[in-house]
């Protein structure tokens, strides 16, 4: 996810993320998951831009607090959307506009997945919803690219 942009100032403390000084909106949503080792997981709303985005956190661990950082000209500064185990822009930098991948333009298949990876090792487990749900109003839609 980008959180900020060329001559953005990024920082976080605690779990807060601050963009330009200002913290974004964060509601926590009082949902668990577990990831494939079995670690619980939490889940936010943080609000980026006016728009909404899921993340998880890990209560055993603290976000790093992250000290003042502006964003160079022509780079971009990532997040993932797992806080406490995504090596992002807090770990490798910042991110140039030429290395950008594109945004998805179409969703083939969709699953809100609570089982273990291990467990898709089963093909049951592909066509027989045991540990979650296929989301079949999402998958075949167009997103608009950038």
């Amino acid at each position: 996810r980008i959180v900020g942009m060329p001559g953005d100032t990024i920082e976080v403390t605690g779990r807060v993320v601050k963009v330009n000084g200002a913290p974004l909106l964060r509601h926590e949503l009082n949902e668990t998951h577990a990831d494939a080792m079995g670690e619980i997981l939490r889940s936010a709303l943080e609000v980026l831009d006016g728009r909404p985005h899921a993340v998880l956190e890990d209560p055993a661990t603290s976000l790093r607090d992250y000290a003042p950082f502006r964003v160079e000209p022509g780079r971009y500064f990532m997040m993932g959307d797992n806080r406490d185990h995504s090596n992002d822009s807090r770990s490798w930098g910042t991110v140039r506009l030429e290395e950008f991948k594109g945004p998805a333009f179409i969703l083939y298949w969709s699953w809100d997945w609570n089982g273990s990876w291990f467990s898709l090792l089963n093909p049951m487990t592909w066509w027989v919803n045991l540990t979650g749900k296929t989301r079949w109003e999402r998958m075949g839609r167009f997103h608009e690219c950038l």
